[in-house]
């Protein structure tokens, strides 16, 4: 483990270090309420975070309790939610083991982002983001947020995810996912550098109990995007191409836990389907292994 940890600080430039430690420090200071009214405010269910959505003076939600997101949680306000300021969801606890859990439910088209404004989630576990396959590298952003094409004379919006963890609900063999997370284009518009993503070793011990904390509990895969940025994009409608939308995605040191893992062979599967499709969905307790 030692090793691999000396590795994997080899592969990341040393600015690149100083860039997060600035950036962390800047999405985990408390925002006082200044001469225009902005603060933060601590919410512990949906209602809470819609609510510091819509009022233009909330900067930082600080979320103390885990929130599971419903569309009924939007009942009274009017959707989309239009942010114009820089917006920073920040889980209120540091240790990762006590990260709280922000189910976004998949719910689609809620809240809109405004050119130029940073959309943040930090110290957070995430649920609910992207209804379509995470390896789907062409659409990559969240549901919540409404498809809005770029103004070609405005900046980017950006969505921010730093120092947190996502529950992924599927992956790709190794080499597969390495490669297409590889390939995604860089903004241009981001901090210059090398697309950084790479499996880690799962953890020992894990809980096996599905209701243990997400840092805690067992997986199939775990992984890291140490440093992977790209234009958003979304299916505006069944069977239609990706769609460039108006903000960058940009996650920084974000764990990826993955519930399923697609292998290239099942050994539990008839051969004669393996040869039909080569990839298949290999149950969480079996183990998959590459052709």
């Amino acid at each position: 483990m030692f090793f691999l940890l000396i590795i994997l600080l080899v592969r990341i430039p040393s600015d690149t270090f100083v860039f997060a430690r600035e950036l962390h420090q800047a999405l985990t200071q408390p925002a006082r309420q200044d001469q225009n009214g902005i603060k933060t405010v601590q919410c512990n269910s949906g209602v809470g975070l819609v609510e510091a959505f819509a009022d233009p003076t909330v900067q930082t939600a600080l979320i103390v309790a885990d929130i599971v997101l419903s569309a009924s949680d939007f009942a009274a306000r009017a959707s989309p939610i239009r942010l114009e300021r820089n917006f920073t969801i920040l889980g209120a606890y540091a240790p990762k083991e006590q990260w709280v859990l922000l189910d976004f439910s998949y719910i689609r088209g809620r809240v809109v982002l405004s050119p130029g404004v940073t959309f943040s989630l930090s110290q957070l576990v995430i649920d609910g983001v992207r209804k379509g396959p995470y390896f789907q590298v062409a659409t990559p952003g969240m549901d919540i947020i409404i498809y809005m094409p770029k103004d070609p004379t405005m900046p980017y919006a950006y969505v921010l995810a730093y120092n947190c963890a996502y529950i992924q609900r599927t992956c790709l063999p190794d080499s597969v996912i390495l490669a297409s997370s590889g390939s995604i284009r860089r903004p241009t518009e981001v901090q210059p550098g090398k697309q950084l993503s790479d499996r880690l070793p799962l953890w020992q011990p894990c809980d096996p109990d599905p209701k243990a904390h997400a840092l805690r509990r067992c997986w199939p895969k775990i992984g890291m995007y140490f440093d992977q940025a790209g234009y958003g994009a979304d299916l505006v409608g069944p069977g239609d191409s990706p769609m460039p939308n108006n903000y960058i995605i940009w996650t920084y040191q974000v764990y990826y836990l993955y519930m399923m893992y697609y292998g290239m062979v099942c050994p539990r599967h008839d051969p004669d389907r393996v040869k039909k499709r080569k990839l298949l969905r290999c149950p969480f307790a079996m183990s998959c292994v590459p052709v």
